[in-house]
């Protein structure tokens, strides 16, 4: 009795921090407001918490980088370039659940975070999106 309550007030302590660092992230904007991504800064402070919360409760947690094929890129300005980004960051974000995170990793490239996820259902989220994608906007995967 005594270790479970221990443990739930630990729980209740990084519920608290989490709120607190979404509270301070959604201050300063945690999310692009056109593609709905999140920024890299607010996923790495959700990763930690994440990570310990995975350690000690034993489930799975995976990821998948999304990469648009920069060939069929080039060329495209700067303007049509970005909506084709907020597109695909859309369409990625209609294929996840609500517990799941899509970031903005780096020019062309979506890092979406699976919480409670094991390899085959990471596989399956990333053929979703891969399909939801080429939908969309026609774009490649790498």
């Amino acid at each position: 009795m005594v270790a479970l309550r221990d443990e739930r007030t630990r729980s209740a302590a990084l519920e608290s921090d989490l709120a607190g660092e979404r509270a301070r992230l959604a201050k300063h904007g945690d999310s692009d407001p056109k593609s709905g991504l999140h920024h890299f800064e607010f996923f790495k402070k959700l990763l930690v918490l994440e990570l310990k919360r995975a350690r000690r409760y034993g489930y799975s947690l995976a990821a998948c980088l999304v990469a648009l094929d920069e060939g069929r890129l080039v060329g495209v300005p700067d303007g049509p370039r970005a909506e084709l980004t907020a597109q695909v960051a859309r369409a990625i974000k209609a294929t996840v659940r609500d517990i799941d995170m899509a970031v903005d990793y780096a020019g062309g490239h979506v890092l979406v975070f699976l919480p409670h996820t094991d390899l085959v259902g990471a596989e399956r989220a990333g053929r979703r999106m891969e399909s939801a994608v080429r939908d969309t906007s026609g774009v490649d995967f790498e």
